[in-house]
């Protein structure tokens, strides 16, 4: 879903969502395996077996296994990721279907690497090597995260339906990090401080949800109906050791960083060992099918949230509870489709979305408005080739008001506020896409994204007309295809593609060069800029029989060198990956 998911998710931003759905028990036996190894020392092997384990079938299963350890492409650092799913379907009776489930995931990481690279303080790139990396050895980020579910889905009539589900979720991470940061001078190569960093996370889910679907005729016509109940309660608790004093200098091109010792562990920097939110609805949403080339879809959503957070601060004696709520905001959610032929139809669209922000205060202590966001789009949405082409194009049109803005004073030693809540932020872009078959054993996937964004209102005057994102690149185009060859050569696959975007860039201030060659004692403000660039991928698959395939996957085949994330001078700068390689063995039986 592009836009704002304001019917279904409530809270949020207005960008879009994904909707995941989990693997279901299949009533024919089925099991998939593949096994790969690739540059690095990367390994990943899969299991997946479905199929009915009795009553006639009345009773399916579904067990699926994952294994990951792999290496990075700087030096120090690997990776060893579990994943386990198990699920249990039934048929109590003909119309109604109950399902079970859950997942297990663990990973561990070693060497871990969470700052990126830091810059020069002019802002120039340090030329450091792609297979450097400045964390310690001993830097650790573990996680554990498990889920269950249980699932009842019932059918009254052909033609309408009622779903529940309930779903639970435990993750928790530890993180124990040395890591570099700051910017380098260039001339005394001094700057940049190695510090340890230990960070604790814990977040406890339980959602639900209930809806009735179906259709139903009035005037003539037949129109859809759906109609829900949600509830969620999630429960966080947060700690930092960060402890600025314990940050040591050290020289980024001559000190092994990942040899550095551990120091001793730090002083609690901040600490949220109660944080709950918890969020309430209904929704309901119909498409009306007003005349024959002409369909209506409306909907709306009712939601209640509230929050509370226990915040504790020792370096600014605080220790806070704050809390607040927001009860009764509509999100509606419209739109026209009008069908020009069977293979052409046009749309119209306008969703609405709300962020609260209970937890930001203003002046007087009190939580700020939400955000509100309105997203419009326009598009068109057509089949060529007798339906095996797909395409679409869409101008959309996105507004955020009551962002909030930080309006500094210090009123005593232990706090400085506060935020008004008066930012405004457009987004307005096109996106096109094509997928499909284009001729017998030719398959392609294409997408080409234009987006501009900016700030309307900002209590800097400076950044009005300033893009929010400029990390968002202005022009995006992603494609690849694929070849079945012909005749003899039949069991081979042969595809290609890339991933070409236009410059982006963060803005931060740097010290400049005089005339003298010395360095400015003031700072400027500066571009961090990335040039625009192609990343292009490659595939060549066998067919061995009918059971199994190999496929080898290139990936950056021309080795572009790259920034991937580009951010500020102190840290967050991340090379692209280099040229790798992936080979992958598949059977299905």
């Amino acid at each position: 879903l592009r836009g704002s998911d304001g019917l279904f998710g409530g809270t949020g931003e207005p960008g879009g969502a994904i909707n995941l759905v989990r693997k279901r028990a299949l009533a024919e036996s089925q099991l998939k395996f593949s096994t790969s190894a690739g540059s690095w020392d990367n390994y990943r092997s899969e299991v997946d077996v479905t199929g009915p384990m009795g009553f006639d079938g009345a009773l399916r299963g579904r067990l699926a296994a994952s294994i990951e350890d792999k290496r990075y492409f700087y030096g120090g650092a690997d990776s060893d990721k579990h994943v386990l799913y198990g699920t249990l379907e039934a048929d109590l009776n003909p119309d109604t279907t109950v399902s079970i489930g859950g997942i297990y995931e663990w990973r561990d990481m070693d060497g871990y690497w969470e700052n990126g690279l830091p810059r020069y303080s002019t802002g120039a790139p340090l030329g450091l090597s792609r297979s450097d990396k400045l964390a310690a050895n001993w830097s650790t980020n573990n996680y554990r995260r498990t889920e269950a579910f249980f699932k009842v889905d019932h059918r009254f009539s052909d033609d309408w339906k009622v779903n529940s589900s309930f779903t639970r979720i435990r993750y928790d991470s530890e993180q124990d990090m040395g890591e570099v940061s700051n910017p380098v001078n260039p001339d005394t190569l001094t700057g940049s401080t190695f510090q340890r960093v230990v960070r604790n996370f814990d977040n406890h889910q339980d959602l639900f949800d209930a809806n009735l679907q179906g259709t139903f005729e009035a005037l003539g016509r037949r129109h859809e109906l759906v109609m829900g109940v949600d509830y969620s309660n999630i429960q966080r608790n947060y700690s930092d050791q960060s402890e600025w004093t314990s940050r040591v200098p050290v020289n980024v091109f001559d000190t092994d960083i990942g040899a550095l010792p551990k120091p001793a562990e730090p002083a609690l920097y901040y600490e949220y060992p109660d944080w709950d939110i918890r969020k309430h609805g209904a929704y309901i949403t119909a498409r009306l099918e007003l005349a024959d080339p002409l369909k209506a879809v409306l909907g709306a959503r009712y939601s209640d949230y509230s929050s509370t957070l226990h915040a504790i601060v020792p370096s600014f004696g605080t220790d806070s509870k704050d809390g607040g709520k927001d009860s009764g905001i509509i999100t509606p959610y419209g739109g026209l489709i009008y069908e020009l032929n069977p293979q052409w139809s046009v749309y119209t669209s306008y969703a609405q979305i709300y962020k609260p922000q209970i937890e930001t205060l203003g002046a007087d202590f009190a939580p700020l408005d939400p955000i509100e966001g309105d997203t419009y789009e326009l598009g068109t949405k057509g089949e060529l080739l007798d339906g095996r082409l797909n395409l679409s194009a869409a101008l959309y049109y996105t507004k955020q008001e009551n962002n909030a803005i930080y309006v500094f004073s210090q009123d005593t030693t232990a706090n400085a506020c506060c935020y008004v809540a008066g930012g405004e932020i457009v987004s307005r872009g096109l996106d096109l896409e094509l997928t499909g078959e284009l001729s017998p054993g030719w398959q392609v996937s294409a997408g080409y994204t234009f987006n501009i964004n900016e700030q309307r209102k900002t209590g800097d005057d400076a950044a009005v007309g300033t893009p929010l994102s400029t990390q968002t690149p202005k022009h995006l185009f992603k494609f690849f295809t694929t070849y079945q060859l012909p005749g003899q050569f039949n069991d081979w696959k042969v595809g290609g593609g890339a991933t070409i975007q236009s410059r982006n860039y963060v803005t931060g201030n740097v010290q400049r060069r005089l005339e003298d060659g010395s360095l400015s004692p003031s700072t400027n403000s500066f571009e961090y800029t990335q040039a625009g660039y192609a990343v292009w991928n490659a595939l060549v698959e066998y067919r061995i029989d009918e059971h199994w395939t190999a496929a080898l996957n290139g990936n950056n085949l021309f080795d572009k060198e790259y920034y991937q994330t580009v951010a500020s001078s102190a840290y967050g700068n991340w090379y692209g990956t280099p040229r790798n390689y992936m080979l992958t063995l598949r059977g299905s039986f």
